[in-house]
């Protein structure tokens, strides 16, 4: 009912927005085949999605397994696709924006746009792994009760994949924008016969956890090649990937202090604390380690600089490393 909704209303905002633009007689029959020639990979991607991607698992563990696995899994699954579609946007900005550029030939914009995308989308879900993985068991106790410990596994399981899935979605964008979508249709494939090999295989001896293990494995095998390949596919890209280790430190240290103040204090109190401490320790160490490189802080600086009372550009620069490029 939501999607109808939300359906009916943009298609009304576009159909309005089209009539502001100006009329233009030109020949489409060209551009119709291409729509289409998009449009139909786009379309078999979309489905491949629901088995890669979306929640084949239960189709599985209704079978194999039993409706507490069911509510184990699931649990652990949807607090993960709710941090997973944050990254999701960002990708559904990326492919239109990759489109315009593309088609005014500014490829090397292009190129440094998804070298920095790539950076601080993985500067954003290190953090988010790392206190996951010490908070998130606790928590889910928690909100559930201690029956629901079983969330706890299959939570870290699906967290551990969390940053590769997330930054993937930024190498689908890019994909999409440059219209290579046969690879991606290709990877598809391979990953959903993966992921339901894994289901047959791992579900009927592990359940829930089996169920994690083999989303994590169907998703890795489409990411990992999705990744090589966008890289490639612009090369080269200025991923600086070793830049990324001051953050993958400093997501560290608050993963431990947050792990430790689970282990020390039970209850709603722990959970507090561990985040409350996840926050100082990672927010410190950034500041110590200068986590992130100066061209992307100016960026940021320059993009969203005066939000939030000025201190979005405060805090980018007192975490910057370097000076940036002119």
């Amino acid at each position: 009912a939501a999607s109808s909704v939300n359906l009916a209303w943009t298609t009304l905002l576009a159909r309005r927005l089209l009539r502001d633009l100006p009329q233009r007689d030109e020949p489409v029959d060209e551009l119709r085949r291409q729509v289409v020639r998009y449009a139909l990979p786009a379309s078999l991607g979309a489905l491949l999605t629901f088995v890669v991607w979306r929640r084949s698992e239960f189709f599985f563990l209704e079978r194999y397994s039993s409706d507490a696995e069911i509510a184990l899994y699931s649990i652990a699954f949807s607090v993960v696709t709710a941090l997973v579609r944050v990254f999701e946007a960002i990708g559904a900005v990326v492919s239109p924006a990759v489109a315009t550029l593309y088609g005014a030939g500014q490829i090397d914009r292009i190129r440094t746009g998804y070298g920095r995308a790539l950076r601080l989308v993985t500067v954003l879900t290190l953090p988010l792994m790392a206190v996951g993985l010490a908070v998130g068991p606790a928590l889910l106790r928690l909100l559930y009760g201690s029956e629901f410990r079983g969330t706890g596994p299959v939570l870290l399981i699906m967290l551990a994949t969390f940053p590769i899935v997330s930054v993937v979605r930024t190498s689908n964008g890019l994909l999409h924008g440059l219209g290579r979508l046969r690879f991606l249709l290709a990877a598809g494939f391979v990953g959903a016969a993966v992921n339901i090999g894994l289901d047959f295989l791992l579900i009927p001896r592990w359940d829930a956890v089996g169920a994690a293990l083999a989303n994590a494995g169907g998703q890795l095998t489409v990411s990992l090649p999705v990744l090589i390949y966008a890289s490639r596919a612009l090369e080269p890209v200025p991923t600086r990937i070793g830049g990324l280790v001051p953050a993958a430190l400093a997501a560290a240290g608050a993963g431990l202090a947050a792990l430790a103040a689970v282990e020390l204090v039970t209850g709603a109190g722990g959970v507090l604390l561990a985040l409350a401490l996840a926050t100082v320790v990672f927010a410190l160490l950034a500041r110590l380690l200068r986590i992130l490189p100066a061209d992307d802080a100016a960026w940021l600086d320059q993009a969203a600089g005066a939000r939030l009372g000025g201190r979005v550009g405060w805090a980018s620069r007192a975490i910057a490393r370097g000076q940036p490029s002119p």
